[in-house]
């Protein structure tokens, strides 16, 4: 029975037909019916809340009227588990990378994958975060749109569970572009550099003299698809690869630890 009530609501949000009803579900049923009346001012025009693309019910925008107006609950009394689904149909390392950026991007370093899978027509990605606060599902669409991508379908299951559905047909990863033909000084690495190398015929990196550098350099097409994986067994102070020609991303790294590049690389990029 539980269950059942479950994806009745889950049904409910997904097809609610106008702002007012879209709010009242992601709003809880206790919750709506204690605001009522303010739910059914702030929501009276449905032109207002109409995405432009399709004119269908901007669910950010009806999550923000909320937000604004102290409607819609973000924090909790005590620290809970809560869990988030995130839905695509296309471009899976795409996407895994760009919810990942987005969620880091808000301050969430540390989540549990409890379930991913991919069939023929969808990739699904749970996690699992104990919070006292909510994942904002505004500042989260926006960190997504940020990247191209955009939240397409949000659903709420009930307070601590989420479900999201992401198109990605636009998205890119967030990557460092610099300048072609000069030598370029990039600082120390907190994580492996990735780097714009679409308009890029060659790279050439050096390491610091002090440094012991064993290179991996990975190229990517626009799908995050590995074109070409460089891996070498010596330590090297300079290394000139060609780059591939559908290759859009490179991520540069050392093999074994990015403590072996503390000072990190000098870079140049031949213009194709």
């Amino acid at each position: 029975m539980v269950r059942f009530l479950i994806l009745t609501l889950v049904c409910t949000i997904s097809f609610a037909s106008s702002a007012r009803e879209t709010a009242a579900l992601f709003m809880g049923k206790e919750a709506y019916e204690s605001q009522r009346n303010l739910v059914s001012i702030l929501f009276k025009d449905d032109r207002d809340f109409e995405d432009f693309e399709d004119g269908s019910i901007d669910l950010v925008k009806v999550l923000e009227t909320l937000k604004d107006n102290g409607l819609l609950q973000l924090f909790f009394p005590e620290t809970k588990s809560i869990e988030i689904t995130f839905k695509a149909n296309e471009r899976p390392l795409l996407f895994l990378r760009v919810i990942n950026e987005s969620l880091q991007a808000m301050g969430y370093n540390y989540y549990l994958t409890k379930s991913i899978s991919k069939d023929s027509s969808e990739i699904l990605w749970k996690i699992g975060i104990t919070t006292q606060h909510l994942v904002d599902p505004i500042i989260f669409a926006k960190q997504v749109q940020t990247r191209g991508a955009k939240v397409v379908k949000i659903e709420r299951e009930d307070e601590a569970s989420w479900v999201y559905r992401i198109d990605t047909h636009g998205a890119k990863p967030q990557v460092s572009q610099f300048e072609h033909d000069v030598d370029i000084d990039l600082n120390k690495p907190i994580k492996p550099y990735w780097i714009d190398v679409s308009n890029a015929s060659v790279m050439i990196l050096l390491a610091k003299p002090a440094d012991r550098w064993f290179p991996q350099i990975v190229f990517f097409d626009e799908a995050l698809q590995i074109i070409e994986d460089v891996r070498m067994e010596d330590f090297k102070s300079r290394i000139q690869l060609t780059i591939p020609e559908h290759a859009l991303f490179a991520k540069v790294e050392d093999r074994y630890s990015l403590d072996n590049i503390k000072r990190g690389l000098t870079l140049y990029l031949k213009s194709r």
